[in-house]
């Protein structure tokens, strides 16, 4: 997991600058009124899902992960707390779908972030991680683009 400021995106990606700055590029594109979606921004290989939601109170013990796709999570608007662990300290809750690129393991949170306007989080397969959550316990209504980029992009 890296967590940063978006000026300092391209210090820890490893992808080609081209897929950089195409994502840079959508990122300063966007407005807040930009509609929730699918963007293919380069094939299968990088695109974006644009969604507007309002947070959840507290925390449960299921975190999400990926395999195919690492994500880089953009927060447009709102504030969201990200609570995070190594997949290998989770149990497994549920089969990871291929085809969705989705499973489910449950466990204890390690650590988290306050993801704000200007800050990106980067979830790669190890990886595990609970979205959406109420910073400081108040409720929000968040813009956030999650840019999906094939995993063997960043080798």
């Amino acid at each position: 997991m890296i967590f940063n400021t978006l000026e300092n995106l391209e210090k820890y990606c490893s992808l080609d600058k081209k897929y950089v700055e195409t994502i840079k590029n959508f990122i300063s594109a966007c407005s807040a009124d930009i509609a929730d979606g699918t963007y293919l921004l380069d094939g299968e290989e990088v695109y974006a899902n644009v969604s507007s939601y309002a947070t959840s109170p507290g925390k449960t013990d299921e975190f999400e992960y990926h395999q195919k796709y690492t994500d880089l999570q953009v927060l447009l608007s709102g504030e969201e707390y990200i609570y995070l662990s190594d997949i290998s300290r989770l149990e497994p809750f549920t089969q990871y779908d291929d085809g969705k690129d989705f499973g489910l393991r449950k466990g204890k949170e390690q650590t988290f972030i306050n993801l704000i306007p200007g800050t990106f989080a980067l979830f790669f397969p190890w990886d595990a991680h609970q979205v959406c959550r109420s910073a400081k316990e108040t409720v929000t209504q968040n813009k956030k683009i999650v840019f999906k980029i094939l995993t063997r992009l960043f080798y």
